[in-house]
């Protein structure tokens, strides 16, 4: 079963989306049903999802030794069906989906007239729309569909400045969304050094500063707009959404790689550990994890930092399979190991370190990586 969706999706999950995914089946199927049981047997090896007990014949003599392969497929499909629905639920705890849930309340109870309810709902729209960061691009969306409901809900206590406001953050959601298109397609010509067509007149004079900056880092390359994303990055990634973040540490992890093939070795170390923050606080991993890719491009940028600590680089390479999304973890501590070596002109030890692999073309990273060395 190894290489089924079904496994693959739970061992994808964190310890504790593991723990409430078990607590909603037991309270929402019969424990004594073949998909549960199935579950329980799986959940036994959830610290090891390469067990050889995870194989499929040897969970349908535990789960249901009178099933054919093809029944046991359908007990598998039930089951993943039923996680999904809880995945889908699980969802629903964001900030983000509260606040939909509650708008679509809201659009119900003032269908309905009922003005009692629906004040209530809309002073939780609020309190949920707090707790939204004010740098996701979706808040002055989400603020403009509160104002627009309670302005055409027609309550007479409601403020006296709604429409202007809706004004304010249609033009304000508008111009931040354009924001994002415009800066990832400017990133893009900046990676790959090709023109790329680009309309003037985009940027508006009330864009926040957050915005002017990103503009700044990204069309001139100023080192001023760099030290400042990175210090409100570093210091208060709270502010943003995940992908902002994702999206901002990649802007300041290309502007390093710039200013490095310009010869500036000291962004060798604030490239570094610029990776080494994205680790730590979760900004650089999607599902908790970083490309094989990212993995050896912070393992060529410490090797040829001026005093490279070994030991470091050990440590990141023994550990890569707690937070390095990858098929072939050997392969890619080999290829880790020999990056290093490489940067420190120990060509033997390149040898050694790739002679032994098995290096497939199916596996693009590692295998272009592996091919730079012979």
């Amino acid at each position: 079963m190894h290489d089924q969706k079904l496994i693959r999706v739970l061992a994808e999950m964190t310890k504790e989306e593991l723990e409430k995914c078990k607590k909603y089946l037991v309270s929402t199927m019969r424990t004594t049903s073949y998909e549960y049981k199935l579950f329980d047997y799986i959940y036994k090896y959830r610290n090891n999802w390469q067990a050889k007990r995870l194989g499929i014949d040897y969970a349908i003599v535990k789960v249901r030794p009178d099933s054919s392969t093809k029944q046991f497929e359908n007990i598998m499909s039930a089951l993943t069906g039923r996680i999904e629905q809880y995945l889908m639920l699980y969802d629903l705890d964001t900030p983000q989906r509260k606040f939909e849930n509650q708008m679509r309340l809201a659009a119900y109870y003032k269908r309905k007239g009922m003005n009692k309810y629906l004040r209530q709902t809309l002073r939780k729209l609020a309190l949920f729309l707090a707790d939204i960061p004010v740098f996701d691009t979706n808040h002055s969306l989400y603020s403009l569909q509160l104002k627009h409901l309670t302005y055409f809900s027609n309550l007479e206590d409601a403020p006296k400045d709604l429409l202007e406001e809706s004004i304010v953050n249609l033009k304000d959601f508008f111009e931040k969304k354009q924001q994002v298109y415009y800066f990832e397609r400017q990133n893009l010509k900046n990676i790959f050094d090709r023109e790329v067509p680009l309309k003037d007149g985009i940027v508006s004079d009330q864009i926040s500063e957050l915005l002017i900056q990103e503009h700044q880092l990204l069309f001139k390359q100023s080192e001023s707009a760099y030290s400042y994303l990175m210090n409100l990055l570093v210091n208060q990634t709270e502010m943003f959404t995940k992908e902002h973040a994702y999206r901002l540490y990649t802007y300041l992890v290309n502007y390093c790689i710039g200013r490095i093939k310009k010869g500036d070795r000291a962004y060798i170390n604030d490239s570094s550990k610029l990776k080494d923050f994205g680790l730590t606080s979760g900004v650089a991993l999607w599902n908790g994890k970083i490309s094989e890719k990212s993995f050896l491009f912070q393992i060529d940028l410490k090797s040829k930092a001026i005093k490279p600590s070994f030991a470091k680089i050990q440590d990141l390479i023994n550990t890569c399979h707690l937070y390095v999304n990858s098929d072939n973890i050997d392969n890619l501590k080999m290829i880790a190991y020999a990056t290093y070596y490489f940067a420190i002109r120990d060509y033997n030890k390149v040898w050694d370190c790739i002679k032994y692999g098995v290096f497939s073309k199916q596996n693009g990273t590692i295998y272009s990586k592996a091919n730079t060395f012979l």
